[in-house]
């Protein structure tokens, strides 16, 4: 009886030591471990060369320890099309204007350091400027833009998120219009078909809104 007692007594020991260390583990020690948020928003403008595409991103940092975003990059397809894809590294980090309402540069994209248990966002550009038989047109149709994130410093990404985007007929015709005329004003995009600004019927809330 008194071995089952000691060993018994050993083994709860053994397990609050346990529970013990993984509760300092979770607490202090615990290396980033990121979520990345994408969108909803996406603007697409013609500067005088190629196109821009900018977009908010926000950085969740669960762990205890401050991680780093080392790079960024973003590839576009069009959805029927998975043999010819876009390659973009990110370019700059902007920042609104509410004044001009305008976006304006603010620093050239690098490394991002998020602090352990915390967040942080950036808006992001990522500009084409190739011409000719290189040159990036949105026509209308389906897009797949995937972004690569790595936070660590490896060969390959640590994270890939991916969102859609929908081009209709009346958009596609204003960033052409904006090219031949080498307007930059943007053209804003809801990613994934998330529902934009509408009017809405009852059906249509318990639809996309009840759970």
């Amino acid at each position: 009886m008194d071995n089952r007692i000691a060993t018994i007594s050993l083994v709860i020991a053994i397990f609050s030591l346990v529970v013990a260390f993984l509760n300092v583990y979770w607490s202090h020690w615990r290396r980033a471990v990121f979520k990345i948020v994408v969108g909803p928003i996406l603007n697409i403008s013609h500067p005088e060369k190629g196109v821009s595409i900018l977009v908010p991103v926000t950085f969740l940092n669960y762990g205890q320890k401050l991680g780093v975003v080392y790079r960024c990059a973003m590839t576009v397809n069009r959805k029927e099309n998975t043999e010819q894809y876009y390659y973009f590294q990110w370019r700059f980090f902007h920042s609104y204007d509410k004044g001009k309402g305008m976006f304006n540069v603010d620093q050239d994209a690098a490394p991002v350091a998020v602090p352990g248990r915390s967040t942080l966002s950036r808006t992001v550009l990522f500009h084409w400027d190739k011409e000719g038989n290189d040159s990036l047109e949105f026509k209308e149709g389906l897009y797949v833009l995937s972004f690569y994130f790595w936070t660590e410093q490896n060969d390959y990404p640590s994270l890939i998120v991916q969102r859609t985007l929908n081009i209709d007929r009346e958009r596609s015709d204003m960033l052409e219009s904006y090219r031949s005329t080498k307007n930059s004003l943007n053209v804003d995009f809801v990613l994934d078909k998330d529902t934009e600004n509408r009017r809405m019927t009852s059906g249509d809330v318990k639809k996309h809104l009840t759970p």
